[in-house]
């Protein structure tokens, strides 16, 4: 473990408790809101910019909390797990930037694999999380190619 895992799960954990009161009334429901609340705060992290830090978890957060309800939101939150890390994983940016910033993107990640009941994939999109934290090369394959920011319930 080093320092950047203990410091991505203690801000995890942070984040998350504020996540609540960001969307309270109006949660996002779809991948794509997730998408327009997170690529600009990952775009600006990417450049030194930390004042948006939160808020991409902070829609995470929401979304997920929106997916698993009560009452949950879709029958299949395997494949909205997938979907989500895979678009996430998406607003990466390999090279300079990444080696000399940190971004909420890996958390954003973990907390789209806590939306999966299948071990192995929570295995395998944490990975997609770990490996963007380090500044690699990132494969998405191992989750599928999924329908993009499709609505996850008509309520």
């Amino acid at each position: 473990m080093n320092d950047r895992t203990i410091f991505l799960g203690v801000a995890m954990g942070a984040l998350v408790l504020s996540a609540a009161h960001v969307f309270a009334s109006a949660p996002p429901t779809t991948i794509s809101d997730v998408l327009q609340g997170c690529a600009p705060v990952i775009k600006a992290e990417y450049e030194g910019d930390k004042s948006p830090w939160g808020n991409c978890v902070a829609v995470t957060q929401a979304f997920v909390d929106y997916v698993a309800g009560p009452p949950k939101a879709v029958d299949d939150t395997n494949s909205v797990s997938g979907d989500l890390a895979y678009e996430l994983a998406k607003l990466y940016e390999d090279g300079d930037n990444c080696r000399n910033t940190e971004t909420e993107l890996p958390i954003a990640i973990q907390l789209a694999s806590k939306l999966s009941t299948d071990a192995q994939q929570q295995k395998l999109i944490n990975q997609i999380g770990l490996t963007i934290s380090s500044c690699q090369k990132v494969e998405t394959g191992s989750i599928g190619d999924p329908p993009f920011g499709e609505k996850v319930s008509d309520n």
